[in-house]
């Protein structure tokens, strides 16, 4: 189940306008693993920005644009399709990657995955799915599936710091046939993103 190799993609350069939405549950980490990518992307010279369609959250787009204005990365606000549909249109033409965050949803509410679908359909691009690495693993099966139905080709679990037991994100991979692109094992933003390959998820695993 090993996915693309997200941060050895930005190490070695990308096609210019290259696009990677992050959807996820509530508190999932969704606008720390966009922080830590927009990060690595300054770091390795490559033109990005950062999409912003997070209307529910109070003060979360004030956080994210904060980061953004460190990295002198440029940041952008959609509060709709139409808008979202214009800003991607546009940054195609001006970026390399072009980093969507999405507000986070409680899956098992109905109206909030219709609000989500809403914005996932309006772009078509590479879905990345966040999740806490330390749910249970039947909740996250269950979360991952009602996820998948936007296409999710990625997983990246995120706190891999604080679990000792990954079982939740196995069952992901192996019931959903979602590969891993990479992982968050440290809340630090310039410390960046893990690589996943067959190594070291077993090394995760035997550990």
């Amino acid at each position: 189940y090993n996915g693309k190799p997200l941060m050895e993609q930005i190490e070695i350069g990308l096609s210019k306008g290259e696009i990677l939405t992050l959807i996820g549950p509530n508190g999932s980490g969704k606008s720390t693993i966009i922080a830590k990518v927009a990060t690595q992307a300054r770091f390795n010279k490559i033109r990005c920005c950062i999409i912003s369609t997070d209307n529910v959250r109070a003060g979360a787009n004030h956080q994210l644009e904060a980061f953004a204005k460190i990295l002198e990365t440029d940041f952008f606000f959609c509060k709709g399709g139409r808008s979202l549909f214009d800003a991607v249109r546009s940054a195609r033409q001006n970026y390399q990657l072009v980093l969507i965050d999405t507000p986070g949803v409680n899956p098992f509410i109905a109206a909030e995955i219709e609000r989500l679908r809403s914005l996932a359909e309006v772009v078509k691009c590479e879905m990345v799915m966040t999740v806490d690495a330390g749910k249970n693993s039947f909740e996250a099966v269950e979360i991952a599936e009602i996820f998948n139905q936007f296409g999710i080709k990625y997983l990246l679990p995120t706190r891999l710091d604080l679990t000792r037991r990954i079982g939740s994100l196995i069952s992901i991979a192996g019931c959903c046939r979602i590969g891993f692109c990479a992982a968050s094992v440290s809340s630090g933003i310039a410390q960046g993103l893990a690589s996943v390959n067959h190594k070291s998820l077993a090394k995760l695993i035997l550990s």
